[in-house]
């Protein structure tokens, strides 16, 4: 499973690159949907 995460991981920062969005942007978008800290 961490290593699924750890692509999951991966795929947000490729994501975020592209978009050149701001991870903590995300993060808090990610903190609406869950909230569970890393």
């Amino acid at each position: 499973m961490l290593a699924t995460k750890d692509d999951s991981m991966r795929k947000i920062v490729q994501h975020i690159d592209e978009r050149r969005w701001r991870p903590l942007e995300y993060f808090r978008m990610l903190d609406k949907n869950n909230t569970s800290h890393l």
